[in-house]
């Protein structure tokens, strides 16, 4: 039986090989794999999780803090597309005052160290989607 998670979960996979085709390195949980991806180019990193009623959820990431939480919402109920990626990549950090407690990760394995709860791995090319 085909469910929107089920659904949500092989268009999360299908766009990580998209983003991997385009120069991100891809984040997943090995605790949660699939429920949503982190991704990272030139040291930013960016988030994208199935939207409650339809479509997906893009934003910023930053270390967490009482000021900003964890990152801005870029879009929401969006389709996948690299452009949102992207996107989540460099605004948010133009668009809207920073606070001095926003700390950004260095790079993905910043991000992996700092958020071992979930188990990331870095996504490789050759591994299997299924």
């Amino acid at each position: 039986m085909t469910t929107l998670e089920n659904t949500q979960t092989q268009e999360l996979k299908d766009f990580a090989k998209v983003l991997q085709d385009n120069g991100f390195t891809v984040l997943v949980s090995a605790k949660h794999p699939f429920k949503w991806l982190y991704f990272e180019k030139g040291g930013k990193l960016g988030t994208v999780s199935p939207s409650y009623y339809s479509g997906f959820n893009f934003a910023t990431v930053h270390k967490p803090c009482n000021a900003a939480g964890t990152g801005y919402s870029i879009s929401q109920d969006s389709e996948l597309s690299v452009a949102l990626a992207n996107d989540s990549l460099a605004m948010g950090w133009k668009d809207r005052p920073v606070s001095s407690e926003v700390v950004k990760y260095k790079d993905a394995q910043d991000f992996i160290k700092n958020n071992a709860w979930a188990e990331y791995y870095i996504l490789e090319s050759e591994n299997s989607y299924e």
